[in-house]
């Protein structure tokens, strides 16, 4: 019985480094949009790489600085999910999905249908194998919630996958601009 503590206790460590680790991944890249911003602002246009200020960069764009700072600070990665999802309703999302599926956007993650988000990533690799692109999996929303495609050890949870890369259906990879991301 105190190895089966033992190990949930270990366990429980793995998950909370996880947690770390993409809390850490949204500061940093919160950091990168807020240096890339200040860079654009300055107009140096000898010193500045031109990739730094083109729309086409990976970024976190469409979230304001207040929303990557309180993401940032927030050690709680469901409410740091509820800070990511807020979405201006107002805001023009014209249909540009498959420009949008870049390297370093922020993206939602939906299990099935398009009305099931059960996790934040950024995408990895936009080309992927056709019908999948790999993600990382930022925040996850539902803790029951499981990978849609099997790996080789099997069905695993969302969850266990916190920072690992995955291919996912290429069509249940959300983005900011896509017409189904409202919350």
């Amino acid at each position: 019985m105190e190895s089966k503590s033992k190990e949930g206790n270990e366990e429980r460590t793995v998950y909370e480094q996880r947690d770390q680790m993409a809390n850490r991944i949204i500061e940093l890249e919160a950091k990168l949009h807020r240096m890339k911003k200040d860079e654009c602002a300055k107009g140096d246009e000898e010193e500045q790489d031109p990739r730094m200020c083109s729309k086409g960069t990976p970024s976190i764009e469409g979230v304001s600085d207040d929303e990557t700072e309180d993401v940032a600070s927030d050690s709680v990665p469901d409410k740091a999910a509820d800070v990511v999802t807020e979405v201006n309703k107002e805001e023009n999302v014209g249909d540009t999905r498959s420009s949008d599926l870049k390297v370093g956007t922020l993206c939602m993650l939906a299990f099935e249908t398009e009305d099931t988000i059960i996790a934040h990533g950024t995408i990895f690799d936009a080309e992927g194998d056709g019908e999948n692109i790999k993600v990382s999996v930022d925040v996850v929303l539902d803790g029951k919630g499981v990978i849609p495609k099997p790996t080789k050890e099997g069905v695993t949870k969302l969850t266990h996958e916190i920072g690992s890369h995955l291919m996912w259906p290429r069509h249940l990879v959300l983005t900011r601009n896509d017409k189904s991301y409202s919350v």
